[in-house]
């Protein structure tokens, strides 16, 4: 049996459930195992295992560089249960735990924010502790000792010295580097695009691609149809001109300097042209009865799906798309008269060839004006469609990109000007990268949204220090989101949103102490307005650089908030904006407070000092 952080358990068959081995994979696991004769596969997120008793794999050579916690010593591994809980019965009781009447709280605390396998875990060591020891002299304490154990990971000693209490662990990353390619003498190329008829096409985007900095620069033919890339470093380019509703066009093994570079581009009709339907487009073609209803499904599925794109209409059956609906449908917010409805709605709408009913796909213009003077460059970053990168920062010092890929558990860094990159792996248990922030140290930050962690990434050391996103006792938070740093806070504070929870948080980088903010509920906000009543989702924040006044969007509640970090409850208020779904808002130097509407496609303006909304 595998959970999803890697550990594995050897069972006996038989009626009793009795452990026969622990074993530990630096991978996540979200399949279950699969048989097939006498191999046992177990699908990682990383790799594919294979297990075959008496086999004997090929010998290889491997190279392994794994992170290194900060540890201290521990005393050899128990060679079984009783063994084991001799030794948690030697630890001390953990600084957070209050006693007396403060002990059911505290386990009550604890339970309703773990997770399931450690909960598990506490359950099942307490069941051998009870059996073994059934003249324990202190059940209370026994029982603190277990629950320490377990939501510590693994019994770490009693803390010393000056080690933090709030600290999980502090590993040194595993590195990875790509080394940059120095660009040489650099140059351009430049040339001329025209449309069917010959004449001068302007805003088509033309790109040159350097595949060995894995690196491309594109710009926009003007009104002339004439066009420019500057600055390209040494080495033959392939250049494309691109346009909605034009097949593209390819000049391959193209040499810095040439200036004589001509396209003429093609309508793209049938098959062609509806394959450049981007997914705004495909989403249209899906009919609800009303505005609301639309709406509805739009909060909660898409978001973070692509409606109604390639990729989306592969399912087969409509256990398939059923299957999938209750996954996207992850806060619990659609309407039940939707979920009745919608599984035939997109069936109706992208199975087969539904496609073929719908009417032909309208490019949009093509770019003029300001929209057609920008330059444009990109880098790849990490292994070819495993892209799932998420927030970007720019070092404070450094002038490196530093990003997070959410899937695969690192923060990775670009060098623009020799376009190394760098990838920083995370310690073995904490998953879902999604904000970076620095802060006023210069060190940055990253909230972990799978694991409920939040992590502190020492750009001198490439260490992570890790901690718990919620306040203690609980080992984890739910899904902490978006993290802000006012750079005027004297004390630097950590401010960050919990979509899991109705919360916003903040944590001191010193200390590492955490507080809750508990946000308002329903019928506690200001201007009127429903929301939803469920999925509340706390989104994006800021901070105000006029008072230092904490900002707060709830995507799925439609609320925007505020709150006084000068004030111990924090004064929170709560507005409903106009619109449906404000998600990630700012804070303008004049103390405006700008939203995007999702839902609704607008972007509107907040004053805090009139309460009116543009």
């Amino acid at each position: 049996m595998t959970d999803r952080k890697g550990t594995i358990l050897v069972l006996e068959r038989g009626r009793e459930t009795k452990v026969l081995a622990t074993n530990e994979l630096d991978d996540n696991f979200h399949a279950s195992p699969a048989l097939a004769g006498k191999q046992l596969f177990l699908r990682g997120m990383r790799f594919l295992y294979c297990l075959e008793e008496g086999r004997t794999p090929a010998k290889q050579k491997v190279v392994s560089k794994l992170p290194t916690e900060k540890k201290l010593p521990t005393a050899s591994p128990p060679k079984s249960t009783r063994d084991l809980l001799v030794q948690i019965a030697k630890r001390e009781l953990p600084k957070d735990y209050p006693g007396g009447k403060g002990h059911q709280p505290f386990v009550d605390k604890w339970f309703a924010n773990a997770p399931p396998e450690k909960s598990s875990r506490v359950g099942q060591l307490w069941k051998e502790q009870e059996r073994l020891f059934p003249n324990m002299k202190n059940r209370g304490a026994s029982f603190i000792k277990i629950l320490d154990y377990v939501r510590t990971n693994g019994g770490k000693p009693k803390q010393q010295g000056n080690t933090n209490p709030h600290i999980k662990r502090v590993v040194k990353a595993e590195i990875r580097v790509e080394e940059g390619k120095p660009a040489g003498e650099r140059g351009s190329v430049s040339g001329l695009v025209r449309n069917q008829g010959g004449e001068p096409m302007g805003g088509v985007m033309v790109s040159a691609f350097d595949k060995g900095r894995r690196m491309t620069t594109s710009v926009f033919s003007q009104p002339d149809g004439k066009f420019r890339i500057d600055d390209l470093a040494e080495g033959d380019v392939r250049v494309r001109a691109r346009l909605l509703g034009q097949l593209d066009r390819f000049i391959e093994d193209v040499k810095l300097g040439a200036n004589d570079l001509e396209f003429t581009m093609e309508s793209a009709t049938g098959i062609d042209l509806e394959n450049q339907r981007p997914s705004d487009s495909a989403f249209s073609m899906l009919k609800f009865d009303n505005v609301r209803d639309r709406l509805n499904f739009k909060m909660m599925c898409a978001y973070c799906h692509q409606i109604g794109t390639r990729g989306f209409r592969a399912p087969e059956q409509p256990v398939d798309w059923d299957t999938m609906i209750r996954r996207m449908d992850g806060f619990g917010g659609l309407y039940p008269h939707t979920k009745e409805t919608i599984v035939q709605r997109i069936i109706d709408t992208y199975k087969d060839n539904a496609v073929n009913n719908w009417p032909p796909y309208e490019p949009p213009p093509a770019p003029t004006g300001m929209a057609a003077n920008v330059k444009i460059t990109t880098w790849e970053m990490g292994e070819m469609l495993e892209g799932s990168f998420h927030d970007l920062e720019i070092g404070p010092d450094d002038g490196l990109a530093y990003v997070v890929h959410i899937g695969r558990q690192y923060t990775a860094t670009l060098d623009p000007e020799t376009t190394e990159r760098i990838y920083y792996r995370l310690p073995r248990g904490s998953h879902g990268p999604h904000s970076i922030e620095p802060d006023n140290e210069g060190q940055m930050w990253l909230t972990l949204c799978v694991s409920g962690e939040m992590a502190k990434f020492d750009l001198q050391t490439k260490e992570y220090t890790i901690t718990s996103s919620a306040e203690p006792p609980a080992d984890r938070g739910s899904w902490p989101h978006t993290l802000r740093v006012d750079p005027k806070d004297p004390e630097g504070l950590i401010w960050y949103t919990d979509a899991g929870r109705n919360s916003v948080f903040r944590l001191h980088p010193k200390t590492l102490e955490r507080k809750e903010y508990h946000l308002l509920e329903a019928g506690q906000v200001k201007a009127g307005g429903k929301g939803e009543s469920r999925g509340i989702t706390p989104y994006g924040l800021d901070y105000s650089p006029v008072d230092g006044m904490i900002w707060y969007s709830k995507l799925n509640g439609n609320r925007i908030g505020r709150i006084d970090p000068k004030v111990p409850d924090g004064d929170v208020t709560e507005w409903n904006p106009p619109f449906r779904g404000p998600r990630r808002l700012h804070v303008a130097p004049d103390g405006m407070v700008w939203v995007p509407g999702f839902g609704s496609g607008v972007f509107g303006k907040f004053d805090p000092k009139t309460e009116e909304w543009t």
